[in-house]
């Protein structure tokens, strides 16, 4: 890394951690997921085309998880077993 913090959000793993922490705050106070605009808007994302695919990419790594059911959105496997068991 050149030392700039913004590089972080270049880093997918960071930016999972971060989005699978985001929605698992959320799916605490709430009782269900984020959503994808609302997580979106919560991590400062660029334009609503880049939303899906971003999502769909920290779903494939294992970080967020989700199901055809609108407000299904949870941390990942990876986050569970990495991160918040840790």
């Amino acid at each position: 890394m050149s030392g700039d913090p913004l590089e972080l959000f270049n880093d997918l793993n960071f930016v999972g951690q971060l989005a699978a922490a985001v929605v698992q705050d959320y799916v605490r106070r709430y009782g269900e997921g984020p959503a994808w605009a609302q997580l979106a808007g919560m991590m400062a994302w660029g334009p609503p085309a880049e939303h899906g695919p971003r999502i769909s990419r920290l779903a494939e790594l294992g970080w967020l998880s989700f199901t055809d059911e609108p407000y299904s959105l949870r941390p990942g496997p990876r986050y569970t077993l990495e991160v918040s068991d840790a």
